[in-house]
């Protein structure tokens, strides 16, 4: 399935590009056909990065013992195909102990770089304090951001496969129509995953649009995964409070003060709530494919995930994701936050993976996630558990990382003066 990045152009021409994972580039021979039995889909591919070779070669073992395919090795790296999380019981993407575990693109992918002319254009603009971008983000509150939060939590858990009706459903439906009062247009992105008796149902995502009123073709796009998991054991909860109901949160907040200014943007700001990142970027994966196929002009993507957990004794820090993101957008968003927050925050750089920028990156759309430690994983104590709670977050740094954040949205999407 995969060959080196330096394959010969003739070898490369039947392969489909897949993405750059740590210890290779990954390729699909377009020659090979896999065909489907009763109606379903072939299986997905996962690589997965060890931190030690001991590990990788008993894992790979117990991986083929499990009826996994063990498809190829490279380095400290295998690429598995099937249900690699269930069957092995990894976490889908950042929270595993000496291990990375990546999803493949199911299409050939395009990795996504942002224009010169963009390139030079933002910079420009980031290099320099607007005064409504200050008073805008100045109406954010931290008790809002923190009531959110709270609301999230108290759905007891937003596992995408909670079903219809069920708490996750409840959740989206409860942000859909606080994003139409704060007078957002909401629409909801239904798209359920595999085919046949295999396809399981997911809730549908919550899409919140404004309209640019200069060129409301180009397309800002400001993503956050408000679903969650437990990954622990003894409990079914899952209340999710930093994962990801941070990055929910700040979403909403940001919404809340758009709608109470009545601010307007000559590009059009459209909010995601993705649904399915648990299990490996599905509803992120979707919708971004679908917006390339549909010749959606994006400008950025800009994601947020897990932004409440302060390491002790550290400086609040905004960790810009360097993995799986556009180097000349990150470029852009750390001068950014340097012109506006440098008195409040450090910024720092993550190599942590991976949420669901990833997915638009990989469909030729500039993308950027921020995220809330300056580390190569996830290092919050609560992650993926029943007491991912309130209380274990710092609302100061929430509502710091989440000015900073919403600074170079409203740099992007151009605040109407």
């Amino acid at each position: 399935m995969s060959v080196d990045a330096n394959a010969p152009e003739a070898l490369q021409a039947d392969l489909d590009f897949r993405g750059n994972f740590r210890d290779f580039a990954l390729y699909k021979d377009t020659k090979i056909s896999v065909e489907s039995k009763e109606e379903m889909p072939p299986p997905r591919a996962w690589v997965v990065e060890f931190d030690n070779l001991t590990l990788m070669e008993s894992e790979s073992a117990r991986a083929s013992s499990l009826g996994l395919q063990v498809v190829f090795q490279r380095g400290g790296s295998l690429v598995i195909e099937g249900d690699v999380p269930s069957t092995l019981g990894y976490d889908a993407c950042g929270g595993n102990t000496q291990k990375t575990v990546v999803p493949v693109s199911d299409h050939e992918v395009t990795l996504g770089t942002m224009p010169e002319s963009d390139l030079s254009k933002y910079l420009e603009l980031a290099k320099t304090r607007n005064g409504r971008n200050i008073a805008l983000r100045d109406r954010l509150s931290k008790e809002s951001i923190q009531g959110f939060i709270q609301k999230l939590q108290d759905y007891g858990s937003r596992n995408s496969y909670t079903g219809e009706g069920g708490t996750l459903d409840q959740a989206a439906d409860w942000a859909a129509e606080k994003l139409q009062t704060f007078g957002w247009s909401v629409t909801r992105d239904d798209f359920q995953p595999g085919n046949g008796w295999f396809q399981r149902r997911i809730t549908p995502q919550v899409v919140a649009e404004l309209p640019g009123t200069e060129h409301p073709e180009r397309v800002v796009v400001v993503g956050a995964h408000i679903d969650s998991i437990n990954q622990g054991w003894g409990s079914d909860e899952a209340p999710g409070a930093d994962d990801n109901g941070s990055g929910s949160s700040v979403l909403l907040e940001l919404a809340r003060i758009i709608g109470l200014e009545g601010a307007k943007f000559k590009n059009t700001l459209r909010l995601v709530l993705f649904t399915g990142e648990e299990q490996g970027l599905l509803g992120s994966a979707s919708i971004a494919r679908r917006w390339k196929q549909e010749g959606v002009d994006i400008v950025c993507m800009l994601n947020a995930d897990m932004m409440g957990y302060k390491l002790k004794d550290e400086p609040v820090t905004f960790a810009l994701v360097s993995r799986n993101s556009d180097a000349g957008l990150l470029n852009i968003v750390r001068t950014a936050t340097e012109t506006y927050m440098a008195a409040q925050l450090t910024i720092g750089t993550s190599t942590v993976c991976c949420s669901d920028q990833q997915s638009f990156t990989s469909n030729g759309f500039p993308a950027l996630a921020i995220f809330e430690t300056p580390t190569s994983r996830v290092v919050y104590p609560e992650y993926h558990r029943a007491t991912d709670l309130l209380v274990a977050l710092d609302m100061d740094q929430m509502e710091q990382l989440g000015s900073g954040f919403m600074a170079s949205v409203i740099l992007f999407a151009e605040l109407v003066e």
